[in-house]
């Protein structure tokens, strides 16, 4: 079984990549306003290497973050919340440039929905 610094090392390989993949790999005409915005002023401001620069200004994002980690997060650790949150301290120390809040809604467990009548 993988330790809590090898899953949270993964972890954040699979992020980097996706932040590329998004970049690079998506049609600069879909993007949402916020992005659109971004690239103009990236522009003005003389980036040659936009989608380098989106998938750089992405790895800083906390909102994408906690999207893109915590469902592989839960999926690495499954019930166990003494690995769970290890690794959860593991990629705060490996991440250390975003926002504490960023790791405090990944220590959460996702609610289990299974037989709830909605």
């Amino acid at each position: 079984m993988k330790d809590a610094r090898q899953i949270a090392a993964e972890l954040g390989d699979f992020f980097g990549t996706a932040c590329q993949d998004i970049a690079y790999q998506r049609p600069w005409d879909y993007m949402d306003d916020a992005a659109q915005k971004w690239a103009i002023t990236a522009r003005a401001n003389g980036c040659r290497d936009l989608p380098g620069a989106y998938a750089d200004h992405l790895y800083n994002d906390p909102d994408l973050a906690s999207d893109l980690l915590g469902d592989r997060l839960y999926d690495a650790c499954g019930d166990d919340d003494e690995l769970h949150d290890a690794c959860v301290d593991a990629l705060q120390r490996d991440m250390d440039w975003m926002p504490g809040s960023l790791f405090e809604s990944l220590r959460r467990k996702p609610i289990d929905t299974q037989g709830v009548i909605g």
